[in-house]
Order: C-alpha cells, then structure tokens, then sequence
C-alpha cells in the first residue's frame, strides 16, 4: 500500500523589485497543519519565508526522486511567479535576482525554472501526484508543450492532479482583510474534515468542484 508524502512551501522573503509577501508563510504553515493533522501523510516537509534556489533544488530532488519513490505525493507551492522574456516561466527564490524593465521580466538569476521542476515529475516513479500552485503565471505550467509531453506520459500509469491559481497571463490574488491568499483560502475549506467521504477521502474532483464555485 502507497504512503503518502507531502512538500509545502510558501516564500514571502525577496530581494527587490520583488516584493516581500505577507501571505505565504502564513498559508504554508495552515496547509501542513492541515495535511499532517488530517491527511495521514507519513511525512510533511515544510519550507516557509526564506528558500533559496538551492533550497528548492535539493527539496524537489529528494522528494520527487527519492522520498515519494512509488508513493503518493503532494505538493504545495505559493510565492512569486515570474514570466522571463525568451526564458520561461519560473518560482522566484529569496536569493533570486531580476531585471524588470516596463512591466516585464527580462532578465533573471537564481530563481527556480518550471521546466527543471518538470523534468523531475517525468524522472519520478510516484504511484499519484497532487500539485497546488498558487503564484502569478502558475497556469503556464500547464500550458508549456514540454510540461503536455510529460504529462501525457505520466497519465499512461499514474494519476495526477495539477490545480493553478490562475491561468499563465494572470496574477494570483490576496485581499488585506482575508487571513490567506483567495486561492489557499478556498483550498483549506475544500479539503476541511467535514468534506471526507464515506472513503476517509477527499476526491480530486472535488477539489477542483469545490475551487470553481467558491472563486467563480
């Protein structure tokens, strides 16, 4: 039987013009209490407010190539996502640097590319794979041919489940008067105890179901 392995980061430190987030640490820190009070997950790693690309580097190695090795897997990633012109799209680090030039990115160093986070889903052997990501640009992800190619793959013999804040053009959203970012805030009440089913699970579709009324 699968066990089940979670990784959750929330960045909120950054080196300007990135702006520091007061969200993420926050939001981070309520999805791990969640997942490891609720979720029966053998282990979750949690990395909140300063994460480096190095950081990231080792974190998705270990955990995609290693830990979660024919196992059930979850990851959970909110902070800046950055659009770098010619470049991709990529998680922004609290040791990464960028140019902003009118309102696009043109240039970047140390930050986190999504294409490298793909090539470790295609390299890992995991029995399932959850992935959240609630960051500007996080629809990209799902929208890049290379990431489609591997996908199609993975669906050959696994079950994936891949939920964005929003789509690769738009930004993802936080109100000063709410405790979490909107996304996180509608992702903790879908997967509240109370949404369990007579399984003592809560079901993908669900998810993504209880996501679109709660942010139509």
């Amino acid at each position: 039987m699968s066990r089940r392995y979670a990784l959750v980061i929330g960045i909120s430190d950054y080196r300007a013009p990135l702006a520091p987030l007061s969200k993420t640490a926050s939001d981070a820190r309520a999805i791990a209490t969640l997942l490891r009070e609720n979720g029966s997950f053998q282990d979750v790693k949690l990395l909140v407010e300063t994460v480096t690309r190095n950081d990231l580097n080792q974190a998705f190695q270990r955990f995609l190539l290693e830990q979660a090795t024919a196992n059930d897997a979850l990851i959970y990633f909110t902070g800046h996502g950055i659009t770098v012109v010619d470049e991709g799209v990529f998680l922004a680090t609290s040791d990464g640097e960028v140019d902003v030039r009118g309102n696009q990115v043109v240039a970047q160093k140390y930050c986190f590319p999504l294409r490298k986070l793909n090539d470790l889903i295609r390299q890992a052997n995991l029995s399932s794979l959850v992935v959240f990501r609630d960051c500007c640009h996080s629809g990209r992800f799902l929208e890049e041919d290379p990431v489609q190619q591997s996908l199609a793959a993975f669906r050959d013999s696994k079950d994936y489940f891949f939920i964005t804040a929003c789509r690769g053009f738009e930004d993802a959203r936080a109100r000063r008067s709410e405790a979490h970012s909107v996304f996180t805030g509608a992702l903790l009440k879908a997967l509240a105890p109370r949404h369990v089913g007579n399984d003592g699970q809560i079901s993908g579709e669900f998810v993504l179901d209880y996501l679109r009324k709660e942010l139509r």
